[in-house]
């Protein structure tokens, strides 16, 4: 009994199957995860099989070797007696349901991968179990979004025996040997058209924008979920609550409102690489570009790496295309096949397996030439980091052949803020009268906040390095134009540019080159009768109280005025506004005869209220980030007018008033901009003996179910 497949209570052998189609692929590249499908034709009397439940499992063997589990999507009844099974594997069952993605700051594919994988169980090699993700993923399907894992880690998903996911490497070792004796005739070579260069895009994300956005406005039932076509984070709702949230989502009560938040700021940067291809010369080969955008699992740490990758992959243009018989090899093992044109072994890497059930298991085979996995310890990530600063000399460490260095320059300092504005009212002479009226001087504004210096010029340069070289390097100082940049050995922050966003590592959060903040404008001044204006936690000072006295000398009572209310002085940030006094009048001089005061000489006091001094700004502590701005100084407080009328019978009353001030405050001196940096990331070549386990006399070691065992 060659051929037998199991399904419950079914047991399908030769006798009964008509004819079966089992199909394995693999993307050696992972950019997509093939589903694997099986179909199946049998005789059968049970005419109870139309009655399936989707996604009952099966299994298929060949030779009493366990072939794979596969999940029943469809069954027709074709003939009276005969049946066609329509099955799937359980990567297609990952394309049923979704995964909500999310932002990913140095979780491990562990994490991540059984985060994705859900309910379905998955094993993960050991060796790449900890590698640490970057970047973002969004609400996708479980395939598409493990896919996205996959391609970012070089890594591959098998489908073990009993259906349980395994994520690994490939292995590069050479697993069989095709030769002509299993070749079918007819076989053909197949030449891609040559790619000349990949364009890879890495991605970041930081939380650090500042404005708020809409993302939804309406009416909600509960358990609503409100998705996001970009991740969002620090939201709000109005009119209804966020019961669960994350990224890309949020799951509110019932309500009717709005949801807001703020939008992660996505970076981008390309890696650029020419591809030679290793089977024909290029010869007069025309721009044919391969570009990945919308991986946004790559980033920083491992661009690089998959650029690498595509451009291996890239090299190679030539595939077999053959009928062969199989001996259980699969997609992804490396080969040595005979070419049918060259009469001579090659090595190649196979890409599909198309296989016809029959007593001898034939396969149609798609094998790349010339390309050959990495093992998962060849691949080298930016998963070492340093950070220099000051100046000096930096080692390249043994084993690093490649870095990418962040060059960061100083901050500049902030501007100091400005004075605010004073009030002021001019002296003034009466003469012989009996009544007057002092000037009104409106309040005065606050001054502007100086401006936050602008972050350090920021420059990303990769390099090609050897191990032992040694790289001077001199970090930019903050402050104004001189000394700020920064060099490391030929390379200058001069030649770079500053960010309104600065620079943020991917693998700390931090964040480098911000420009400093502006400082707050002064307060206003109040207007007569009214409180001098709030700045943060500081008060305006009040108003004076006005109202009408009586003007005496020695005591007689010659007349009277009457004084407005003073404006209050604004606060600052840094101190509260003055409170304005009352105006006030007064006879300084004068004779009087019968009881009549005559060439009286009235003074008037007029009362003011000064603005508060604004404060300094505050010196930047992160390195290349701008310092913030002065704190404008405050407005003086207006000058409320002040009537004066002499009674009968007094007579020839002069007046003054004198000069009257309310200040504006003082602005804030500007923060002193921090030193720059280099921040520099790069990996390390492990040397790590991998290979097929073997026994003392050289032979291979298999386990139970034929495989062989690849450490």
């Amino acid at each position: 009994m060659n051929n037998k497949i199991i399904y419950l209570d079914h047991t399908f052998t030769d006798a009964d199957i008509r004819s079966g189609n089992p199909s394995y692929a693999r993307d050696l590249l992972s950019a997509s995860l093939e589903i694997d499908t099986f179909e199946f034709e049998v005789l059968s009397s049970d005419t109870t099989l139309t009655k399936f439940v989707r996604n009952t499992p099966l299994t298929y063997y060949h030779d009493d070797v366990q072939m794979g589990i596969f999940y029943v999507q469809k069954i027709s009844r074709t003939t009276v007696c005969t049946y066609r099974f329509e099955c799937t594997s359980t990567i297609g069952l990952l394309d049923e349901s979704y995964h909500n993605g999310g932002i990913y700051t140095g979780e491990t594919v562990k994490e991540v991968v059984e985060d994705i994988c859900g309910p379905y169980p998955v094993w993960i090699k050991t060796n790449i179990q900890n590698i640490q993700l970057y970047g973002w993923l969004p609400i996708a399907t479980r395939r598409e979004n493990l896919s996205q894992v996959l391609f970012a880690i070089d890594a591959t998903l098998k489908v073990d025996y009993n259906g349980t996911l395994r994520v690994e490497g490939l292995w590069d070792g050479q697993s069989t040997e095709i030769d002509a004796g299993h070749m079918h005739a007819g076989g053909s070579v197949e030449y891609s058209t040559p790619v000349t260069q990949v364009i890879v895009t890495e991605h970041a994300y930081t939380a650090n924008a500042t404005e708020v956005v809409e993302l939804f406005n309406g009416t909600t039932a509960a358990g609503d979920k409100i998705t996001f076509d970009e991740p969002c984070y620090d939201l709000v709702a109005e009119g209804f609550s966020i019961l669960e949230a994350a990224a890309n989502y949020a799951i509110v009560s019932a309500g009717s409102g709005t949801l807001t938040g703020k939008k992660y700021v996505h970076t981008t940067r390309q890696i650029v690489k020419d591809v030679q291809p290793a089977a024909r010369e290029l010869v007069s080969q025309s721009d044919n570009i391969v570009t990945v955008e919308n991986a946004t699992l790559v980033s920083l740490v491992n661009a690089n790496a998959v650029a690498d990758r595509l451009v291996r992959y890239y090299a190679c243009t030539e595939r077999i295309v053959s009928k062969m018989v199989t001996q259980r090899e699969s997609p992804g093992d490396v080969v040595s096949v005979y070419h049918p044109y060259e009469d001579a072994a090659v090595q190649g890497c196979i890409e599909s397996s198309d296989v016809t059930v029959s007593g001898k298991l034939a396969s149609t085979e798609s094998i790349l030439v010339g390309y050959r996995p990495q093992m998962p310890e060849d691949i080298v990530t930016y998963n070492h980091r340093e950070l220099l600063s000051g100046s000096g000399v930096w080692t390249v460490p043994p084993g690093v052949t490649s870095l990418r260095a962040i060059l960061i320059g100083g901050g500049k300092n902030g501007d100091r803020g400005k004075w605010g504005e004073s009030v002021s009212v001019s002296p003034n002479d009466w003469y012989d009268v009996n009544s007057f009226t002092t000037a009104q001087a409106s309040d005065g504004k606050g001054g502007v906040g100086g401006a936050g210096g602008a972050g350090g010029n920021i420059l990303d340069v990769s390099l090609d390095v050897t191990p032992g070289q040694v790289i001077n390097f001199t970090c930019g100082v903050g402050g104004e134009i001189a000394s700020i940049n920064t060099m490391f050995g030929d390379h200058t922050s001069e030649d770079g540019s500053p960010s309104s966003n600065g620079w943020t590592d991917p693998t700390t959060g931090e964040n480098f080159a911000s420009p400093g903040l502006a400082g707050a404008d002064g307060g206003d001044g109040g207007d007569a009768g009214e409180r001098g204006e709030d700045v943060g936690d500081y008060s305006g000072g009040s108003p004076s109280s006005g109202g009408t006295a009586q003007i005496t000398y020695d005591g007689i009572t010659v007349g009277s005025y009457t004084r407005g209310r003073n404006g209050g002085g604004g606060a600052a940030e840094g101190g509260n506004g003055e409170s304005a006094s009352n105006s006030s009048a007064y006879i300084r001089g004068g004779h009087i005869s019968d009881g009549v005061a005559t060439d009286m000489w009235i003074n008037v006091n007029l009362g003011a209220a000064d603005g508060a001094d604004g404060s300094d700004g505050l010196d930047a502590t992160m390195y290349g980030c701008g310092g913030n701005g002065g704190n404008g100084g405050a407005g003086g407080g207006a000058i409320a007018s002040v009537s004066v009328t002499i009674n009968s019978p007094h007579q020839m009353a002069r007046g003054s008033n004198s000069v009257a001030n309310s200040h504006g405050g003082d602005g804030g001196s500007g923060g002193k901009g921090a030193d720059g940096c280099i921040i520099v990331f790069y990996g390390i070549q492990r040397i790590i003996p991998h290979g097929a386990f073997q026994t003392s006399d050289g032979k291979w070691m298999f386990e139970r179910q034929h495989r062989r065992l690849i450490v």
